[in-house]
């Protein structure tokens, strides 16, 4: 029909409900406030706000969900192997969530050398972990992580 698959129907009433707050507040300011409408307007734009931001709230958090399960068929452990607790390291946990990634550059501390090679890697923010990976072609090599229950922030010393 059109020329839309499926998913372009499946949409329509989401983008349709995150249009209807704009419309009760554009209805509320065209409406007197003498006017008997007024009050029930206004309780219904507050209603739709609030459906609307429940809805956003639970799409972002699918989007999330989703992301961190492209994660997980993306992440090659193997580089992890000889590496310290790799076999304890499952991606799809219970209550994980996926936060964000970026990319950045590392180094290694303590290393021998006096000025240590920064090396190009990915970042990936779990609620409970943070994995740095190499980009590969096809793939994210884990090259370590780190368990948050192990992190300690706090203001340095000067």
């Amino acid at each position: 029909c059109k020329g839309l698959d499926i998913g372009a129907y499946l949409i329509m009433p989401v983008q349709r409900l995150c249009k209807y707050p704009l419309l009760f507040d554009r209805l509320l300011k065209a409406t007197p406030k003498s006017s008997g409408d007024f009050e029930n307007i206004r309780k219904v734009a507050e209603e739709v706000n609030k459906v609307t931001g429940e809805v956003d709230f639970g799409r972002d958090k699918a989007e999330k969900s989703l992301r961190g399960f492209e994660i997980a068929h993306f992440v090659s452990l193997e580089g992890l192997s000889k590496k310290r607790g790799a076999s304890d390291l499952h991606l799809l946990s219970p209550g994980r969530v996926y936060l964000t990634e970026w990319a950045g550059s590392v180094s290694r501390s303590g290393s021998k050398r006096s000025n240590p090679e920064l090396k190009p890697r990915t970042m990936f923010l779990f609620s409970d972990l943070l994995l740095i990976a190499k980009k590969g072609s096809k793939s994210y090599d884990v090259r370590f992580w780190i368990p948050l229950s192990d992190v300690t922030l706090g203001d340095r010393p000067p």
